[in-house]
């Protein structure tokens, strides 16, 4: 009798299976968000790049992990996906992208018209990434970003494929054509601005176009190359945040620290090379679909990636150490500079239209941003694990060329 019971209480527990298991719903896994509630009264958010970096090279801004834990990443499903929405969208994983989609990008095939000159709107001369705002024929706005005079071929270029990237791995991107023109396609505005150097905006000229293009450098057929960025539709909201939750915003739910698809930046950011994460770089605008307005968070601009800088071939250091490191600033003192990083003795060749970008010393575990933004600092190995995952589905016929 006692064999018999002792049996029956083995086989119940063999049936009943373990008692802390998932319970999966029919719709699990979830692959939205929830629908956009709609949003109203967002204003415009300005940043600072200087504040943004020194806060996060001799601060802690954001929530992070605790000494006695770990803060799991928030707005994935059951199985660790980021949910799609206004930050993410599935694509190259989900769904292979044909190659001539991935070169496309986030293009629709809709290049600033060149019929009649661009209206300029704005001259951006003494900013760190200095540009020209202009409306094509049709009224549609363009940013339009140039290469260093001395590295022809190599920011536009980097822009481009990064971009293109960024949007495979799911990520919302503006459209980035490569557009060439001459001084003749640009006309002064009655309403553009040149922008001094303590940010004033004065009445335009011709001759404030003429004193930008004089920084540029000219092709062979006495063209301009650059990148044009088409303004998204909608209403232009200020930069992203990297810390905290939109407080205009309802659909805005999980600290941007946490997020899972800002946490793998970590990954993709050593793929590309793009050292400096910042939220100028970034833009969130108001749009609208299905008769419902909502915020949606662009990256914006890539310059500074896959070798490139903003004005300059990216540094040697960026990518192996912080902007600052008073620790490793310390050491390099004690040690009279004897020893020197394998990374400090690479020669990197002198190619067209290439910046500092190598191999053989890189180690993506040891992957360094210019600052330690929160959502980098706390990526977790499961948000690497998801992010690697996303690497791997492009094969070397993926890669952009």
């Amino acid at each position: 009798m006692k064999r018999t019971a002792i049996l029956t209480f083995i086989a119940g527990l063999m049936l009943a299976g373990p008692s802390h298991a998932q319970n999966f719903f029919p719709d699990d896994p979830l692959q939205k968000e929830l629908p956009p509630v709609n949003t109203r009264g967002a204003s415009y958010r300005a940043t600072s790049d200087a504040w943004d970096a020194f806060t996060n090279l001799f601060g802690k801004p954001g929530e992070r992990h605790p000494a006695s834990g770990v803060i799991p990443s928030m707005g994935v499903n059951t199985l660790g996906e980021p949910l799609e929405g206004p930050w993410y969208v599935a694509r190259h994983a989900k769904n292979r992208m044909t190659a001539e989609q991935l070169t496309r990008g986030p293009g629709r095939g809709s290049p600033p018209s060149q019929d009649k000159p661009w209206q300029v709107l704005r001259v951006k001369r003494y900013d760190a990434r200095p540009g020209l705002l202009v409306a094509d024929s049709k009224n549609q706005f363009y940013l339009i970003r140039f290469d260093p005079s001395n590295r022809p071929e190599m920011s536009t270029g980097a822009t481009v494929v990064a971009a293109n990237v960024y949007h495979a791995l799911g990520y919302w991107v503006p459209e980035n054509y490569i557009v060439e023109f001459r001084r003749s396609d640009l006309k002064a505005s009655p309403e553009g601005k040149d922008i001094n150097a303590v940010g004033e905006a004065n009445k335009l000229l011709e001759e404030d176009i003429d004193l930008f293009l004089a920084q540029a450098s000219l092709n062979k057929e006495g063209r301009y190359r650059v990148v044009a960025t088409k303004v998204p539709a909608g209403k232009p909201l200020g930069p992203i945040s990297f810390i905290g939750t939109r407080n205009d915003d309802p659909n805005d739910l999980f600290p941007h620290e946490h997020r899972r698809e800002l946490r793998a930046l970590s990954v993709f950011c050593a793929w590309l090379g793009q050292n400096w994460i910042k939220p100028s770089a970034t833009l969130d605008f108001l749009v609208e679909e299905n008769g419902v307005s909502y915020i949606r968070h662009f990256f914006a601009d890539f310059f500074a990636s896959m070798g490139s800088g903003w004005q300059r071939a990216k540094e040697a250091r960026e990518g192996n150490e912080l902007l600052y490191d008073r620790d490793r600033g310390f050491r390099n003192f004690r040690g009279f500079g004897i020893y020197s990083p394998p990374w400090q003795r690479v020669s990197f060749p002198s190619i067209r239209g290439t910046g500092r970008f190598e191999y053989e010393t890189f180690d993506p575990r040891l992957w360094t941003p210019n600052t330690n933004l929160a959502p980098l600092v706390n990526a977790l190995p499961d948000d690497k694990y998801w992010a690697a995952k996303q690497v791997m589905t492009f094969t070397d016929d993926d890669i952009p060329r």
